[in-house]
């Protein structure tokens, strides 16, 4: 969920949101992300949660999901990638 304040709520222009699963063969859906997109007014705001392997012996699990992530949640400009669209 994300929450808003009521003063700025007349200036929310869309809400769009994904998820992308990243647990044993991206089947599993134990981890992966969420991804929320909110335009204010001029402004688009992308949020994304995610659960990721635990513990120092799991970085290189941690980074790949991270990169699968990026790759699998599209939103906004659909044929861009994530990290280059939102303010």
């Amino acid at each position: 969920a994300v929450f808003v304040r009521c003063d700025i709520m007349l200036y929310i222009e869309g809400i769009e949101s994904t998820y992308t699963a990243t647990g044993i063969g991206g089947v599993y859906t134990n981890k992966g992300a969420v991804a929320v997109v909110v335009q204010i007014a001029d402004t688009s705001i992308c949020f994304v949660n995610s659960h990721l392997a635990a513990h120092q012996d799991k970085v290189k699990d941690r980074n790949e999901d991270f990169r699968d992530i990026l790759a699998g949640v599209r939103m906004g400009f659909k044929s861009m990638e994530m990290t280059t669209q939102f303010d």
